[in-house]
């Protein structure tokens, strides 16, 4: 639920321009950090969430990130699926993470965009090693890859490690510490 109404386009049609409306009646919405899922203040950017009586009681997370002015109405700023976009092509990186995971050599996978001169930006996929397994070659990664995806989403580069850094609390693959060891030189 967010929408222009002819009532809010009479009212604030002149002053929102940009804006994607407002909610609808009975349905909550706001804007959270990606990170700690914490409210952000009015016109900080964030991820919008809604709550929709019609569906239940619980906040709903979208991957637009929104900002919300004071008066309730929403700007769309970009998507935040973590989409890498290769020259043109829409990779999700989470399509390549489960690729990779179905090699019996791989523990984990976490994929990362690089910046790109020529393509905007390339895939790299961080190999977490699966202890007891033949220690996997680049070779045979992107193999693994291209028998079940598509050129643009097979990684440019693959580091594989013991174990990935992970964030404290979630104990989730820390992606922007996996950026940074692709950041160091080779």
């Amino acid at each position: 639920g967010v929408r222009w109404t002819p009532e809010l386009r009479d009212t604030f049609g002149k002053t929102k321009r940009g804006s994607i409306g407002a909610a609808m009646p009975g349905v909550g919405i706001r804007a959270v950090d990606p990170e700690t899922g914490a409210e952000v203040p009015a016109g900080a950017p964030g991820l919008l969430e809604a709550r929709v009586p019609e569906i239940g009681p619980d906040w709903i997370r979208t991957t637009d990130l929104v900002t919300i002015d004071s008066d309730g109405f929403v700007f769309h700023q970009a998507r935040n699926d973590g989409a890498i976009v290769r020259g043109g092509f829409k990779v999700l990186p989470e399509t390549i993470a489960k690729v990779l995971r179905a090699h019996p050599s791989v523990a984990d996978a976490a994929i990362v965009g690089l910046p790109d001169a020529r393509l905007g930006e390339v895939p790299a996929a961080a190999i977490e090693h699966r202890p007891g397994t033949p220690r996997p070659t680049d070779a045979e990664l992107e193999e693994q890859v291209r028998r079940h995806l598509t050129a643009p989403h097979v990684p440019v580069r693959f580091l594989v490690v013991d174990t990935f850094p992970r964030t404290p609390g979630s104990l989730k693959a820390s992606l922007k510490d996996i950026r940074q060891m692709f950041e160091v030189p080779a």
